[in-house]
C-alpha cells in the first residue's frame, strides 16, 4: 500500500526543525518501519534552504548539525531501501509483474527521490552561508546516483558496463548546476575530484561539459559570464586525464563487479577526442586575465600531451607570449613545447625571450617558474655565442637594480651559461687577466641595451664588469658568489632550483646562524693611527 502524502508543516523554518539527534532517532524508524515513510517527507522539506538567513546573517544555533543530519539521513533511507529492492522495477518481461499497489510505491518512490536530488541539488549551487551543507549535499548525490539500477548485458547479470539513462541525466544536471552556479563552486569542484578519478564519473564529466560548451558557442546572444567561464575552468584543473597503462587498474564508480573491478569500457582514443574538443570550444572564449593565467598555468603539463592536434594551439599560445608581463612567462613553455615536441617553426622565440629579461621581471609572481625554464631553454651548447653573450649580459645588467634575493639566482645562472661555453670566459675580465687596465663602466660600455635584437646588442664587445663591482657588495652571500667567479668556476654547473625561491628572510637566517665574522666593516673608510676620517667636524676643532 503506497504510503499517504502528509502536511511537512511543522518541519518549516529554522526554529520547527527538530535536532541533529531527533533526526537520526527519526531516520533508524524509517529505515526499521516502511510504515513511518510519511515522515520522510518532513525529512524532505527541511532541506529547504529558502528559508535560512541570507549570507552574511546570523544562523540559527544547532542549524548546521541539523542540516548535514538531514542530509545523511535521506541517503540513508534511500539507500537502504535500495538495498531491500523496494526501488527497483522489475524488467518488463519478468514472470511476476507488480501489483498496482506496488506500482503505486514505485512511483511514490521515484517521486521522493527526484525531491531529495533537486533538494541536495539547490544546495550544493545555491548562496548559502552553510559552506559544509553544499560540501556533505554533494557527496550524497554522487551517492545517490547508485540508486537507479544500470543495464545488465545479456548473460551477466550481477555486473553492469554502461550508466542508465536515470543516472546518466542526473549527473549532467549536477555537472550543469555547478557550471551554471550564481556564484564561484571552486571548493565544490575540488570536492568532486575524488570522483573524477573514476574512469566513468570522468568520461561522462567530459562528455556534458563537450556538450555544454558546444551549445554555449551557438548561443551567440548569451555567452558564458565570467563565473561560468570559472566554474568550467575548475573542472578541467581538477580533471586528472591521463591515458591509462598496462598496470594501472582502473576503477568505477557505478560499472564494477562484485569483486570491484572495473567493467566500465573506457577507450582513451575517443575520451581523448572529446577532451579536445572542449579546449578548442573552451579557448575560443573572451578570458578576463585571472582565467588567462589559471589556463596557462595548466597548459603544458595537463593539456597539450592529450590533445589530438596540438598545433592548433599555437596562434593562442604565440599571441599569449606576445602580450608581455605575466601572460608571455606563463606561455612561454607551451611556446618551447610546441617546438621542441611538435616542430613548431618559430624563429624569433629567443629574441622574444630575450626581450622579457626587464627589471620588472625579477619582480614577478612568476619569476622562479621563469627562471627555471629560461635555464633549460639555454642548456644547448650548440646556441650561438653572440646570442648566449647577450643572454649573460643583460642579466648582469639587472644586477644593478635587482632585489637582494635575485642576486643569488641571477649569479649561477650567467655561470652555468659561462660553463656551457668556455669561449665566453673572457666576458669576466673584459681585459686580459694580465693587463692592468680597468674593465669598462657603464659610460664606456658598448653593450647597446636597448637593442631588442641579440645579434646586434654587441653583447661580444663588452664583459661582465657588472658583477666585477658585485665583488664588493654588503651582503656578503652576494659578494661571495661574485668573487667565486673570478677566483674559479666550478667544474660542475650550479643547481639552479636551490636558489630560484630564495628570501630576503632565508638570507637574513644564514647571517644570524654565523659565529665568526672576518673584516665586518665599522667605518666607510679604514681608519690610520688616531687621524679622523676625512670631512669630520671633530678635525676641525680638535688637532692631532
Amino acid at each position: 500500500m503506497a504510503p499517504a502524502v502528509s502536511s511537512a508543516a511543522g518541519g518549516r523554518g529554522p526554529g520547527g526543525r527538530a535536532g541533529a539527534d531527533s533526526i537520526r532517532q527519526t531516520a533508524h524508524l524509517i529505515r526499521q518501519d516502511p510504515r513511518q515513510l510519511n515522515q520522510l517527507l518532513d525529512l524532505v522539506d527541511q532541506l529547504d534552504h529558502s528559508v535560512w538567513p541570507s549570507d552574511g546573517a546570523a544562523l540559527p544555533v544547532g542549524l548546521r548539525p541539523r542540516v548535514i543530519a538531514t542530509i545523511q539521513a535521506c541517503t540513508d533511507i534511500l539507500l537502504h531501501y535500495q538495498a531491500r529492492g523496494d526501488l527497483t522495477e522489475p524488467p518488463p518481461d519478468s514472470a511476476d509483474p507488480p501489483t498496482p499497489a506496488q506500482q503505486t510505491l514505485l512511483e511514490w518512490w521515484r517521486q521522493r527521490t527526484q525531491d531529495i536530488w533537486q533538494a541536495l541539488l539547490a544546495l550544493v549551487t545555491a548562496d548559502h552561508p552553510l559552506e559544509a551543507a553544499r560540501d556533505f549535499a554533494l557527496v550524497a548525490l554522487m551517492r545517490l546516483l547508485q540508486l537507479e539500477p544500470a543495464p545488465r548485458p545479456k548473460g551477466r547479470a550481477t555486473t553492469a558496463t554502461h550508466w542508465s539513462p536515470v543516472q546518466a541525466r542526473r549527473f549532467k544536471s549536477l555537472i550543469l548546476a555547478l557550471c551554471q552556479a550564481p556564484r564561484s563552486t571552486h571548493r565544490q569542484i575540488q570536492r568532486c575530484q575524488e570522483f573524477l578519478e573514476f574512469v566513468d564519473v570522468q568520461q561522462q564529466a567530459l562528455h556534458t561539459l563537450a556538450m555544454f560548451l558546444k551549445s554555449a558557442l551557438k548561443a551567440t546572444a548569451t555567452p558564458l559570464n565570467q563565473i561560468t567561464q570559472g566554474n568550467v575552468m575548475s573542472f578541467l584543473e581538477v580533471l586528472n586525464f591521463r591515458q591509462l597503462t598496462e598496470k594501472d587498474q582502473p576503477r568505477s564508480w557505478l560499472c564494477q563487479d562484485q569483486a570491484d573491478r572495473n567493467q566500465f569500457p573506457y577507450a582513451y582514443p575517443k575520451v581523448r577526442q572529446t577532451f579536445s574538443e572542449i579546449w578548442e570550444r573552451f579557448l575560443k572564449l573572451n578570458f578576463d586575465l585571472d582565467l588567462y593565467k589559471r589556463v596557462l598555468i595548466i597548459m603544458d603539463e595537463k593539456i597539450m600531451a592529450h590533445l589530438t592536434r596540438p598545433l592548433l594551439l599555437t596562434d593562442f599560445l604565440i599571441n599569449s607570449y606576445h602580450v608581455g608581463g605575466p601572460i608571455s612567462i606563463l606561455a612561454l613553455n607551451g611556446v618551447f613545447t610546441l617546438i621542441q615536441n611538435y616542430h613548431l617553426e618559430y624563429p624569433d622565440f629567443y629574441q622574444k625571450l630575450y626581450a622579457l629579461l626587464q627589471p620588472d621581471i625579477l619582480h614577478a609572481k612568476y619569476r622562479a617558474r621563469f627562471f627555471y625554464m629560461a635555464d633549460i631553454f639555454l642548456t644547448s651548447t650548440h646556441l650561438p655565442e653572440y646570442l648566449v653573450a647577450a643572454f649573460a649580459k643583460r642579466l648582469a645588467r639587472l644586477t644593478l637594480t635587482a632585489p637582494a634575493p635575485a642576486f643569488l639566482m641571477i649569479l649561477p645562472f650567467i655561470g652555468n651559461l659561462l660553463l656551457r661555453h668556455k669561449s665566453l670566459l673572457k666576458l669576466l675580465h673584459g681585459q686580459p687577466p694580465e693587463s692592468d687596465e680597468p674593465a669598462p663602466e657603464l659610460e664606456s660600455d658598448p653593450y647597446r641595451s636597448d637593442e631588442p635584437d641579440p645579434a646586434q646588442c654587441r653583447a661580444l664587445d663588452s664583459c661582465l664588469w657588472e658583477i666585477q663591482t658585485l665583488q664588493h657588495h654588503a651582503l656578503p652571500q652576494v659578494s661571495q658568489v661574485a668573487k667565486t667567479m673570478f677566483k674559479k668556476l666550478p667544474e660542475m654547473e650550479w643547481d639552479l632550483s636551490q636558489y630560484l625561491d630564495i628570501t630576503i628572510d632565508d638570507m637574513m637566517t644564514v647571517e644570524t646562524k654565523k659565529t665568526i665574522f672576518v673584516n665586518v666593516p665599522l667605518n666607510f673608510e679604514r681608519p690610520t693611527g688616531l687621524k679622523f676620517p676625512k670631512n669630520d667636524l671633530t678635525d676641525q676643532i680638535f688637532a692631532l
